[in-house]
């Protein structure tokens, strides 16, 4: 269903809206007649306004004004109804844990005085990140949740996403879907199926990885060994390079860091969460993080200001819990959840102890 929804809103971005409602027709007149005359009301639109302008009655610069409006309502119809046909899809259910704030006075402390400025390279870091981020899908079209590259096909997400191997039959990893900044659909990306002979995995309740390897590699426009060697990730994204896929960097952390996700929230477009994240908690298995994330967010790189993979992130909650102080929760105004990853450091532990490093690549 959501595949066809996708194909409708490709329709719409590309102005063949006679397809676009052409759809629309077949979609509400198998599942919904409650949106069956908001269809045909800008079906009728439509063809008036084409009618107008083959006579004459409306001059070009109107006519594009008026398409894009019913551009826009044809999007929002279409927004309204795969929400009211699909409310039953599921994410992943992300598994349960107990939040732990070390020290709330200090928390408090940190998000009272901390700025928002940013230096400007962490902006074209985060895009050239973003290109090793992908939606999975079950089967395609129905988001589960995140995943990145860790390889050049091998891409890491939660095993509560991709609980067992049987899943890889129908999953697929869908790379570069993202809002599109010069129209008003999201970009649709690349969908890469996922091979169904690689698989190794740690429970939930253990490390909560998925390892799986792609038919493809998704990142094409691959830099030189040179290039890798004297350029930033800054720089590679400045001349459209890329290294294939994400460091990992098996750091420890130091609490109340900051740290960077980048994630597909309730399995829409690629974001970015970039202020105000603080490591809260840490143990050998576990980093706790105050941070803005949603349910499909399972499986998205965390990553340190350096723009390394820190952590897998796994689970949130929403924040501040009833648990704590007044004070803290009048800091949080209720914007943030306390979330829950998987160091890298345990994870690249456990790859070796299981002889998974050899497959990953040797920088």
């Amino acid at each position: 269903m959501l595949a066809e929804f996708t194909r409708i809103r490709e329709s719409i971005q590309e102005n063949d809206l006679d397809l676009a409602i052409q759809k629309l027709k077949a979609v509400t007149e198998k599942n919904s007649s409650r949106f069956r005359n908001e269809v045909l009301l800008h079906s009728g639109s439509l063809k008036s306004l084409q009618g107008n302008v083959r006579k004459g009655i409306v001059n070009s610069q109107d006519a594009k004004i008026e398409e894009k409006q019913i551009r826009l309502a044809l999007l929002e119809l279409t927004d309204s109804i795969e929400k009211a046909l699909t409310s039953k899809t599921i994410i992943a259910p992300e598994p349960e844990f107990a939040a732990k704030i070390d020290d709330e006075q200090i928390l408090e402390a940190i998000i009272n005085s901390a700025d928002n400025f940013l230096d400007i390279y962490m902006l074209p870091s985060a895009f050239y990140c973003a290109q090793a981020v992908a939606r999975i899908e079950i089967p395609e079209g129905i988001p589960k949740g995140t995943g990145f590259l860790i390889g050049p096909d091998l891409l890491l997400t939660n095993q509560h996403v991709l609980k067992e191997q049987s899943y890889l039959e129908e999953a697929v990893a869908r790379f570069g879907y993202m809002a599109n900044a010069s129209d008003i659909a999201p970009l649709t990306g690349k969908v890469v199926p996922i091979r169904q002979d690689f698989y190794f995995a740690s429970p939930a309740k253990e490390l909560d990885y998925a390892l799986v390897r792609l038919q493809d590699k998704p990142i094409e426009t691959t830099a030189t060994v040179d290039e890798l060697r004297k350029k930033s990730i800054a720089d590679l994204a400045s001349i459209g390079k890329h290294r294939g896929y994400l460091l990992l960097q098996p750091r420890r952390f130091i609490e109340y860091s900051r740290v960077n996700i980048i994630q597909h929230p309730k399995g829409g477009p690629l974001k970015v969460v970039m202020t105000q994240n603080y490591v809260v908690h840490t143990t050998n298995s576990r980093v706790q993080y105050v941070a803005d994330t949603e349910d499909g967010s399972s499986g998205a790189p965390v990553f340190d200001q350096n723009w390394g993979v820190v952590a897998l992130h796994h689970s949130g909650n929403p924040y501040p819990s009833e648990s704590l102080s007044d004070s803290i929760k009048k800091v949080l105004k209720g914007r943030f959840r306390v979330n829950e990853g998987i160091p890298m450091r345990a994870i690249l532990e456990d790859f070796k102890f299981k002889g998974i490093d050899r497959y990953l690549p040797c920088d």
